[in-house]
């Protein structure tokens, strides 16, 4: 939630990156290309073994899969592969995939796979971020280049159906060049023998399962959204959480655009997997598809980044380290108290007490069961960032109050009341006149209190993260840490009509105070 902490694109970029490891130099007679991870009924690879005839090799958990393996699953089968550059692949039942290359070459692409049928979700590694010349998947209407991203792929009766939903994928056909992804017209395809059709919205098949959004939006409402989407701009790609459009994946839109079927062949839901052990297939679902940010104050520190929430489950929070690594926390008890602060924001926060039995873990190495157990009370947020699209058509001057707030102090007194003010300079994103004050106790008052200035901008551009700069302070009669004291917070709603924050203030004593607050926008000025 500050300049340090970009948004969700970092946290999922670095995630994907950190897949990636160091390829061991293959020898002629290492054709090793991976490992079975995940086998669930009628797996095989049918396999050449030196001069021996073509046998078919049952698949378990932990199987070595060859170069030039043709992996085959059965209806009831499916299974997940993971390559040793990092990638991943999910293939699902009724499908055939051939593993022609997998390591590194001086004279051709390092990887070539044929799709012969059925579908398959791919989590590329290392070698797929070379570029669509190192990275090749064929199929009969088709030839696929990838640069480095997360992408899926379905051919059914000679229509392939292709979406990417990070980084970018090139596919050449006997009609031409096309790109999708990041930069590009279009995320999704439908590609015949007879052409390629450029989707905006993806084909109900290649949505993983369980993000399908639970609002409903008429078929009148589809141009809308197509031209929302379809401004070429390399950060609105459709399903980059920060930037999706609600509803523009709804499953109303592809049943009166008659691409779902129900009487057509079965086709199965794309299988959930975690490229991280720190995650649940589902909580790495929940995070790739989420579109909020969220901060927390736990063991000392205020961190930000993002969260998944999952019905009836506790918040996870994914943050972003100094070292621009990744820690996992998750709550293994109930909240204490758990508030939605507004009815037209969505915004939520909580407070978690930590005890030996049910301890706040944080998971700070990727693929590692090792964490730590926190003890103590934690502040947590959630918010749904107002989209970049809708603060560039915002100009003015707009001014934020309010008086919802909850929070504690070093000595775990709740707070009591609050109240903050800010103004905000739309057309030049500069924030002014910033002051809070916040009382914990009733009969004798902890009161803390701050200035501050700030700004939206990154670059040329306002975003909703609001960077913070706290100028001064006071807890009862004693100044503030500065250097220490946090307050970080983004803007909500449609039009910024909230700001939602979280601040762990620090005096030159080292007593501390903890809370977050919701301040809602009231007209101010316009430029003239």
């Amino acid at each position: 939630m500050t300049t340090h902490i970009t948004h969700h694109h970092t946290l999922l970029a670095l995630l994907f990156s950190g897949l990636a490891s160091a390829v061991t130099s293959a020898t002629p007679n290492d054709q090793r290309a991976g490992q079975v991870i995940m086998s669930r009924g009628d797996v095989n690879a049918l396999r050449t073994q030196g001069e021996q005839p073509l046998q078919q090799i049952a698949l378990k958990r932990r199987s070595p899969v060859f170069q030039q393996d043709t992996l085959t699953t059965g209806a009831n089968g499916k299974a997940q592969i993971r390559f040793q550059d990092g990638g991943l692949v999910a293939l699902k039942p009724s499908s055939r995939l051939q593993v022609a290359r997998y390591q590194p070459s001086e004279h051709g692409p390092d990887v070539v796979m044929e799709l012969c049928e059925g579908a398959s979700r791919t989590l590329t590694g290392s070698l797929g971020k070379q570029g669509p010349d190192a990275y090749q998947v064929k199929t009969p209407v088709g030839t696929i280049g990838i640069r480095g991203t997360l992408y899926s792929a379905l051919l059914h009766e000679e229509e392939l159906f292709l979406g990417t939903w990070q980084g970018q994928i090139l596919v050449e056909t006997r009609h031409g060049l096309y790109p999708l992804g990041a930069g590009a017209d279009f995320n999704f395809a439908s590609i015949t023998h007879t052409g390629f059709t450029g989707l905006l919205e993806p084909p109900i098949r290649l949505q993983p399962a369980g993000v399908i959004p639970h609002s409903e939006t008429s078929p009148d409402d589809e141009t809308t959204t197509s031209e929302q989407e379809s401004d070429g701009s390399e950060e609105k790609v459709v399903l980059t959480p920060l930037e999706r459009e609600e509803g523009a994946d709804h499953l109303s839109t592809f049943q009166s655009n008659g691409q779902l079927d129900n009487t057509g062949p079965d086709f199965p839901d794309n299988d959930l997997f975690s490229p991280d052990s720190r995650f649940t297939p589902q909580e790495y679902n929940a995070f790739i598809t989420s579109a909020k940010l969220g901060a927390i104050v736990i063991d000392g520190k205020l961190r930000t980044g993002s969260t998944a929430v999952q019905e009836g489950e506790e918040p996870l929070f994914i943050t972003l380290t100094e070292e621009r690594s990744l820690e996992v926390i998750r709550f293994q008890g109930e909240a204490d108290t758990r508030e939605q602060p507004s009815e037209s924001l969505d915004v939520e926060w909580g407070v978690w007490s930590g005890t030996n039995l049910t301890p706040v873990q944080i998971y700070p190495e990727r693929n590692s069961d090792q964490h730590l157990n926190i003890t103590e009370q934690a502040l947590w947020l959630t918010g749904t960032p107002t989209r970049s699209a809708e603060l560039e058509n915002l100009s003015g001057t707009v001014h934020f109050s309010g008086t919802q707030a909850i929070g504690f102090n070093q000595a775990g007194t709740p707070l009591s009341g609050a109240e903050g003010q800010f103004t905000l300079n739309l057309s030049s994103g500069a924030v002014s006149n910033g002051v809070l004050e916040a009382s914990f106790g009733d009969q004798t008052p902890d009161i803390w209190a701050l200035g501050f200035d700030g700004s939206i901008q990154s670059g040329e551009h306002n975003t909703a993260i609001v960077d913070i700069d706290i100028l001064n302070g006071q807890h009862n009669d004693t100044g503030l840490d500065l250097e220490q004291s946090r307050f970080d917070g983004i803007l909500v709603g449609e039009d910024a009509s909230g700001f939602v924050g979280g601040f762990h203030l620090i005096d030159q004593q080292q007593n501390t105070a903890t809370g977050a607050v919701l301040l809602e926008q009231i007209p101010f000025s316009n430029d003239p």
